[in-house]
């Protein structure tokens, strides 16, 4: 795998909180086009930078809703969303319910499991 690519997916991991992660900024780090980068992470990763990019952060908001009390807007936050409409749009999008329909879900499953 190009070096280039192990590093913004390095930089995905590290700063998917951060709402200005972008392939403009990754290929100005790198003295990468965005266009160039972007086509380059889809030919080696097999999926668009901004899909992978919006998968790592719905991963580690699943997580937050299942372990912590943050609120879903603090959570949205966290995981690098400028605003809660997106986030909620993006998890119910992808999830398939809202972000507190999966955190009663998890919690419901924690205890239910607990119990046995």
């Amino acid at each position: 795998m190009d070096w280039k690519i192990v590093t913004v997916q390095k930089a995905v991991h590290e700063g998917y909180p951060r709402s200005s992660l972008t392939l403009r900024s990754l290929g100005a780090s790198l003295h990468a086009s965005p266009n160039y980068l972007g086509r380059l992470f889809a030919r080696e990763v097999g999926r668009h930078f901004h899909d992978y990019l919006l998968d790592v952060r719905l991963t580690r908001a699943r997580e937050l809703l299942s372990s912590t009390t943050l609120t879903s807007k603090e959570v949205a936050h966290e995981v690098g969303f400028k605003n809660s409409s997106t986030f909620y749009r993006a998890f119910r999008s992808a999830s398939g319910i809202t972000p507190k329909a999966y955190r009663i879900i998890c919690h419901l499953k924690q205890f239910t499991n607990g119990a046995e």
